[in-house]
């Protein structure tokens, strides 16, 4: 009973481990940073990117004249930085994504913020990342129609000489693939999946290891 205690801790240890490298960081804004004027909205760089729940902004700025503030929809909308949800400030900040939906941020300075100081992420739902896109069944011509009682033959399959067109068939993996890397971090669909599979065989392990003791 000890030793199947023992492999319990260590499981769950290198479960935990597991979830934590599938947390991404992300600097805000690429290389430029957390700056005014931006090198592109700040919107149109979270706009490429793809935010699961448990990964990290993290924010470069001056922290002399210039802040982050996390704040609610309507003072993103109107630069409002009296009501603050969250500060942050001294230049080098992170900022953990802990749920899923919208966040907002804006600078702590709101002339910069009026300049398009201003950021958008929104965080994927959990549901969303782990149900893998329907395979889409192939379109059957009906073999006879029920009104007329006539039998109608199959479609043949078109050579090239008829100029019959088929429709390519798109592989369900190939649907569901992440974006290509962009600058300022990624965060790959695939990685939720890997953590799940190294999970189930350690539990089958500890089941095997507690059967044996």
């Amino acid at each position: 009973m000890a030793s199947l205690h023992k492999y319990l801790s260590i499981f769950i240890t290198f479960f935990l481990f597991c979830c934590s490298c599938n947390a991404y960081n992300f600097n805000v804004g690429g290389k430029n940073g957390w700056t005014i004027p931006p090198s592109e909205s700040y919107n149109q760089w979270a706009g490429r990117l793809r935010f699961n729940v448990n990964d990290t902004l993290h924010f470069k700025y001056n922290g002399g004249s210039d802040s982050v503030m996390v704040v609610n929809n309507g003072d993103y909308d109107n630069c409002n930085t009296n009501n603050p949800i969250t500060t942050l400030t001294g230049g080098d900040s992170y900022y953990n994504l802990n749920h899923s939906g919208p966040f907002y941020f804006i600078s702590g300075n709101k002339s910069n913020c009026d300049q398009g100081q201003k950021l958008i992420v929104v965080v994927i739902s959990p549901k969303k990342i782990a149900t893998p896109p329907a395979a889409t069944a192939p379109a059957m011509s009906p073999a006879s129609s029920p009104e007329s009682g006539i039998v109608m033959p199959s479609s043949p399959v078109g050579s090239p000489g008829e100029g019959v067109a088929s429709s390519p068939t798109m592989n369900p993996a190939d649907a569901n693939a992440p974006a290509g890397a962009v600058p300022g971090g990624t965060s790959p669909a695939a990685r939720l999946p890997v953590s799940v599979m190294l999970s189930v065989t350690l539990v089958m392990m500890l089941f095997g290891l507690g059967w044996l003791n």
